[in-house]
């Protein structure tokens, strides 16, 4: 038996403590105590309970998180979240989320209703920058490399302006 799946993934253990109840134990505490006696699984009867409660949430809500799969931590938003705006409102959110392609971060956040940012490795987008650079010299916005890190209104940092003017007679450019 693979513990630390079981303790990590709260669909998991709400299946281990079903199968055990009634049987090797009646209750989250009694549970805890055996699974940390018996399986070596060190594991507070608060987290029993927060799995149990979230494996019967709906499947609409469960459905979306299939591929990327539920942490611990997405457990206690997902029951916050019911807790606070409904669990209607949770369903129907997740009616809309296409999850092909999302992290669990992203779901979570799309199903609790929170901002989901966008992640990006790029602080600048340098193609973009070196067509506006380019667009801003033909057009007259300024003439010379100085004056576009001064006037340029996208706040871009000095170096990446500098950076982009430098490569940007090398950029292929679209023909009209």
């Amino acid at each position: 038996m693979h513990t630390e799946r079981i303790i990590a993934d709260p669909l998991r253990l709400a299946a281990l403590y079903h199968a055990g109840y009634g049987v090797q134990w009646n209750s989250y505490r009694e549970a805890a105590t055996k699974l940390a006696t018996q399986l070596n699984m060190n594991i507070g009867f608060a987290r029993i309970r927060e799995a149990v409660a979230v494996s019967e949430l709906p499947a609409e809500i469960l459905a979306i998180f299939n591929e990327a799969g539920l942490v611990n931590r997405t457990a206690r938003k997902l029951l916050k979240a019911a807790k606070t705006e409904g669990v209607s409102t949770l369903v129907a959110r997740a009616r809309k989320v296409d999850p092909s392609g999302k992290s669990r971060a992203d779901l979570t956040s799309l199903v609790c209703g929170e901002v989901a940012f966008e992640r990006s490795t790029q602080h600048y987008k340098p193609l973009l920058l070196a067509e506006t650079y380019g667009d801003g010299l033909k057009g007259g916005r300024w003439p010379p490399c100085s004056k576009a890190i001064s006037e340029d209104s996208t706040g871009e940092r000095r170096e990446s302006v500098l950076k982009t003017a430098s490569t940007s007679s090398s950029v292929p450019r679209k023909r009209v």
